[in-house]
């Protein structure tokens, strides 16, 4: 019966915490991502998506939205919070560009990353306000 565990089946050395089969596929994808984002470059990529992220917030608070998401470079990442009224009608209204936006707490989520171009993201904010 294989629901009915009985713990005294398991062994009694550190053997017990062996580790059943590994994810091989994953272990390979995990690889060749690395891989990849070691050929373009960790720091690039920090270096663009923070480029993308200004450029977000930039663009934001030139049209008067509250951006809660931090300025300085130091203290963000790339996702950029804005709070913009009508914020869930607009997500909807970007999905349907195909533009893709989170809503969180009320705000826009923008999360551009190194492989967004600066095209797309101008695009994505300029779609806030069409």
């Amino acid at each position: 019966d294989h629901f009915n565990v009985e713990t005294n089946r398991f062994r009694d050395d550190a053997g017990r915490y062996e580790n059943g089969t590994l994810n091989y596929a994953g272990i390979a994808v995990m690889n060749a991502s690395l891989k990849f984002f070691g050929e373009f470059g960790f720091d690039e990529m920090e270096k663009n998506t923070l480029a993308l992220s200004g450029i977000i917030i930039d663009m934001l608070e030139i049209r008067g939205v509250e951006v809660v998401t931090p300025k300085n470079e130091w203290e963000r990442g790339g996702i950029v919070s804005a709070s913009i009224d009508n914020a869930e009608e607009i997500m909807k209204k970007l999905q349907q560009k195909n533009i893709i936006v989170a809503f969180r707490a009320g705000r826009i989520r923008f999360a551009p990353y190194f492989y967004t171009t600066e095209e797309e993201v101008r695009k994505a904010v300029n779609a806030v306000f069409d």
